[in-house]
């Protein structure tokens, strides 16, 4: 069974979902956020996904993007590995 959505929710670009500071073991601070965004694929017209972005996040202010994933349960599984490993085996963008 499908998840019906409303003709607002359809066409809305994207949602913010959940977005964290998280700090590895050195101190060093990561922004992730995760959004549930329409997908731009023609194959998939009006679909959505969930996507989780990874950014290095210094002096107040996100700098490189380093990790793009997908899926609901992603922003959480990075937010653990960032803070048990830091990005290092991160698998880059």
């Amino acid at each position: 069974m499908s998840e019906q959505r409303t003709p607002d929710e359809s066409s809305s670009p994207s949602r913010h979902m959940i977005q964290s500071h998280v700090w590895d073991q050195s101190e060093r601070c990561y922004f992730v956020s995760s959004a549930d965004r329409e997908c731009s694929s023609p194959f998939a017209y009006g679909g959505r996904y969930v996507e989780t972005l990874v950014w290095r996040w210094e002096r107040g202010a996100r700098t490189d993007l380093i990790y793009t994933g997908e899926g609901p349960r992603e922003h959480f599984r990075v937010c653990e590995f960032l803070m048990k490993h830091g990005e290092e085996g991160l698998d880059h963008e």
